[in-house]
């Protein structure tokens, strides 16, 4: 499996793992007329999690930190889509505006998990804030699903960085927990959404930020 990888990360062979083990599936039962004894989804995890250990092995020996691996491959089935994406965080991670990028999208995670869905309705965002954070957000998240279809990562976490002062902005203005349920469902759809968005690069809560230096606590 290591050799596999290798290969696969050096010559940046993209592909799915999902859909090999998928098409395996199918191919088995069509050949020998039974079936494998286990569902397709639960292959692919108990593969992934195998390929995964190594991937991580393999990345650390290049000086990528676990957690940021960690946070390159959640969601992933691609292992040279987390190589890229892991190389791109590790070149940025402790850069102050990546700092910024990962703490909104851990805020915007854990408070959205209150959401029912991520649908909301933008004739029912009232305040400033949360009309111009909706207007940023369709433009941010545009230019981030560009950037990643071109696995130019780096750029797509940049983009991500613009969300960073008008979300804090949100909070602070923004009764997200509204008394009024229309409000409260709608505001926390966006917020869905707004994390969404984040995960679709990597599962940035994942990585560890060190402590503050006394200038970025004297900053903030």
């Amino acid at each position: 499996a290591a050799a596999v990888i290798a290969v696969l990360m050096d010559h940046y062979v993209s592909f799915s793992i999902r859909d090999v083990v998928n098409q395996f599936h199918g191919l088995y039962r069509s050949v020998a007329g039974v079936g494998i004894g286990k569902d397709p989804e639960t292959l692919f995890k108990e593969l992934w999690e195998f390929l995964v250990v190594r991937l991580r092995g393999r990345l650390e020996e290049e000086g990528i930190r676990y957690d940021v691996v960690e946070a390159a491959a959640h969601g992933s089935d691609d292992p040279s889509r987390v190589r890229i994406l892991a190389k791109a965080l590790h070149g940025v991670v402790d850069e102050g505006w990546m700092r910024g990028v990962i703490k909104t999208a851990d805020r915007v995670g854990r408070l959205s998990a209150n959401a029912k869905s991520g649908q909301f309705q933008e004739s029912t965002l009232v305040q400033t804030e949360e009309k111009n954070l909706h207007t940023l957000f369709l433009d941010v998240s545009e230019r981030v699903q560009g950037a990643v279809r071109t696995s130019d990562f780096a750029r797509a976490l940049k983009e991500l960085s613009r969300l960073t002062e008008p979300v804090e902005i949100y909070f602070d203005k923004v009764m997200v927990m509204h008394e009024d349920p229309k409000l409260r469902e709608n505001r926390l759809g966006m917020l869905k959404r707004l994390a969404e968005l984040f995960r679709s690069v990597a599962d940035l809560p994942r990585i560890v930020l060190q402590k503050d230096t006394p200038a970025e606590v004297r900053a903030g």
